[in-house]
């Protein structure tokens, strides 16, 4: 695994940063996070220090993750798709399973 470009770490954490903004604009969200934090005897400065985390996240740390959790030599990838046999014509299609 190469590892993750300074870009996509960037995309990403904004991303990330904007859904979690976006998500205590609803009412009901962010009263569910108030009860999450009060429930876990955490404050809202605990939330801004992960926000902090994921803002400064590095590409090297996030690589270093994903190595450390994902063992590739157990990926399955699977490709599904039709292929028009030998001397179909134009109008071939795959049949539709039902």
């Amino acid at each position: 695994c190469a590892g993750f470009t300074a870009e996509e770490v960037a995309l990403r954490s904004r991303s990330l940063l904007e859904q979690r903004r976006l998500g205590r604009a609803s009412d009901a969200t962010l009263a569910s996070i108030l009860l999450e934090n009060l429930r876990r005897d955490r404050d809202a400065a605990w939330s801004a220090e992960g926000e902090a985390l994921l803002a400064a996240m590095r590409p090297e740390e996030v690589s270093a993750a994903l190595r450390r959790v994902f063992d590739s030599s157990r990926l399955f990838v699977g490709v599904a798709g039709a292929v028009a046999p030998e001397g179909a014509g134009a109008g071939w299609a795959a049949p539709v399973c039902r």
